[in-house]
């Protein structure tokens, strides 16, 4: 994808985690405990689209796919915006 002729590279490896959801056990401490001796416990493990970006020496921009999704989305929103125009600021200064 090529953005204001900026290159952006989808990349799904790019996550944060793992988390552990816990929410599955009846009591998280004895669960702890019992996962320690080598029982299996019901937690979920999880990982997060990163937030990062990466760019890389040629000017390429990495990212995970959800993230650049979400950039797109901004960009667009921006662009529906209205902007005043340069003279009205400068009018509004003086």
């Amino acid at each position: 994808m090529t953005f204001g002729g900026v290159r952006f590279i989808h990349n799904d490896h790019l996550v944060d985690g793992p988390f552990e959801d816990w929410s599955q056990v009846r009591s998280p401490g004895r669960a702890l405990r019992r996962r320690k001796m080598g029982h299996a416990q019901r937690v979920r493990i999880y990982y997060l689209p990163s937030k990062k970006l990466l760019k890389l020496p040629d000017g390429t921009i990495v990212g995970h796919s959800a993230t650049l999704h979400e950039l797109a989305r901004e960009v667009d929103r921006q662009k529906d915006l209205p902007v005043k125009p340069r003279s009205l600021l400068l009018d509004e200064r003086s």
